[in-house]
């Protein structure tokens, strides 16, 4: 099934069964299909069938709908019909995270503007390695061969609910609309009234999978596993041994993930350690691992336009570190890099925090880490070095208007003359622990 127009194809073999659930109301193939071709129509966004010989990456005039999708905080039925109805269009569409600073959100916009797009592009954006977020574009067709790779792998079926409570700004939470739509099964996504809700959603629709980050995880391990559920995809950061242990004595199914947004979706099976599709991964003497395949994204948004850093035999340097036996077991060890926080399936560049805590007056120096949580994971923590004095609020007041709602300080520590300072990271962690005073955000 191709990727263009794959909703009606869909709507034509599957046409009354559930597409999507949601709230109180269920609708339909054929009534998912007809009200997002409306919505497509009313935006002005073309048809399937308009520049149908064009190849993906062409490159376009400004002319063309570049305004980002304006995402709600948790995933609804408006928001799922405005994103497929972009992609029923050939017309390049970006996703922007609701909880993005104003500051990021013209960044982005900066980008957007100086072109090279092309049609059936879209893009994503993740904090990666830089501070500021990175504009990561994608083709329908490398989106929809992840989509694809997936649904063979843990053999998708009509049968299937998915349940999918993470953010669509995120390759996390796009790609299961496509891989729950094109193998005919039902989207369900969070309630309104409940979106924290996670196993009381699942058991009342009889969810079979689920996408989820660890901290979702944790909140669900409270309690046994729901029946219904068959497959427990986790992603977006590394899952703990004991949360490991504990899901498996639950009886939850369980199956860690490795991907990223530039792979467009998981490419390794951790519980396998097989790469999944047509995913190839390599390690160089160092460990540092490189991908290929057709889910690869095309390039990064810079000031000249559109950069691929894939090298002239398509590998993409991923940034983590791992092993690749001869016969394919892949084994992820980390980040090459330890700048990096994930925190509730998010990653942040703690550089980019630390350049932010300077800009305060008084502030000498800076260490920000990743302080563990039972619920996120880890939080960002940090241990400042003033030459006056300095308060928590001020602190906090700062970065509410400069960082993103998930990149602020949780944990905070200021030094003086009645403590040691902090030697390294690890003797942060534990100074924080010990001493720090959390901070809140109204």
């Amino acid at each position: 099934m191709p990727a263009r127009g794959f909703l009606n194809r869909a709507a034509e073999q599957w046409g009354d069964r559930p597409a999507l659930i949601f709230d109180d109301h269920d609708w339909s193939y054929r009534k998912l299909a007809d009200i997002v071709k409306a919505r497509r129509q009313a935006l002005g966004l073309s048809s399937a069938s308009e520049h149908a010989d064009e190849p993906a990456g062409d490159p376009l005039q400004l002319t063309l709908h570049l305004d980002p999708i304006q995402l709600t905080p948790h995933f609804d039925d408006e928001s799922l019909v405005d994103i497929l109805a972009y992609w029923s269009s050939n017309d390049p569409f970006a996703l922007l995270h609701p909880g993005w600073t104003e500051r990021e959100r013209e960044n982005a916009g900066a980008l957007l503007r100086r072109g090279g797009l092309g049609r059936g592009d879209v893009v994503f954006f993740t904090s990666g390695t830089t501070g500021l977020p990175k504009g990561v574009v994608h083709t329908r067709e490398s989106l929809f061969a992840g989509a694809q790779a997936i649904a063979g792998h843990f053999e998708l079926a009509p049968r299937d609910r998915w349940f999918s409570p993470l953010s669509p700004a995120h390759v996390g939470g796009f790609a299961p609309v496509l891989r729950t739509l094109m193998t005919g099964g039902a989207l369900v996504l969070p309630s309104h009234a409940g979106a924290h809700m996670l196993r009381g959603a699942m058991l009342e629709r009889e969810v079979t999978i689920a996408s989820l980050v660890p901290s979702m995880l944790r909140t669900l391990l409270r309690d046994p596993a729901v029946p219904s559920l068959r497959l427990l995809m986790i992603g977006g950061d590394a899952l703990d041994e004991d949360d490991l242990v504990l899901a498996e004595a639950r009886g939850y199914p369980i199956v860690p993930t490795y991907g990223m947004t530039e792979t467009g979706a998981a490419i390794v099976d951790l519980l396998t350690g097989r790469a999944i599709g047509e995913a190839a991964l390599r390690a160089g003497a160092n460990g540092a691992l490189s991908v290929r395949g057709p889910s690869l994204f095309r390039g990064y948004l810079s000031e000249t336009g559109v950069e691929s850093p894939l090298d002239e035999d398509g590998w993409f340097a991923t940034g983590d570190r791992g092993r690749v036996s001869d016969s394919g077991d892949v084994v992820i060890e980390g980040r090459i890099l330890p700048t990096f926080i994930t925190t509730g399936g998010e990653t942040i560049d703690a550089n980019e925090v630390e350049t932010v805590l300077l800009e305060i007056r008084g502030v000498t120096r800076a260490l920000v880490v990743g302080v563990p949580d039972p619920t996120w994971g880890k939080v960002v923590g940090v241990v400042l070095w003033p030459a006056d004095a300095i308060t928590a609020e001020s602190v906090r007041d700062h970065c509410r208007a400069r960082l993103a709602s998930h990149k602020r300080p949780r944990l905070l520590a200021v030094v003086s003359p009645e403590r040691p300072a902090p030697a390294d990271t690890t003797a942060a962690v534990a100074h924080l622990l010990e001493h720090g005073t959390p901070v809140t955000y109204p």
